[in-house]
């Protein structure tokens, strides 16, 4: 195993707040178990799928977003973040029709860099 290869340090608790691949929420601050974060990166996130949708739908419920950005190069998970909108409801985008209105709209729901 990695952690058993290299000793990494402990770990801080993150600047910003953190979704991993399995949907679990990262706070800030002395709320962060930084051993337990430590573990998730040194282990499972090593092995483990990445559950894009998932954390996705932990961001948007935990944040409430105006708008969401997909930093590129490519817009290659454009079609999965409509999906999970339209799933959610969120914004009353319910399906791909509603997404494409959202995204011609003067307020798109996802801009894509």
């Amino acid at each position: 195993m990695a952690a058993e290869l290299h000793q990494t340090p402990p770990f801080a608790p993150p600047a910003l707040p953190l979704v991993d691949g399995t949907g679990r929420l990262w706070p800030t601050g002395s709320g962060c178990d930084t051993a337990a974060l430590r573990e998730y990166t040194i282990h499972e996130q090593i092995v483990a799928p990445y559950r894009f949708a998932t954390s996705l739908e932990v961001a948007i419920e935990a944040w409430d977003p105006e708008v969401l950005v997909l930093l590129g190069p490519g817009a290659s998970l454009g079609g999965t973040i409509g999906q999970v909108l339209a799933r959610m409801g969120w914004r009353g985008i319910d399906c791909k029709a509603a997404f494409a209105r959202a995204q011609q709209s003067a307020r798109p729901a996802l801009i894509i860099l």
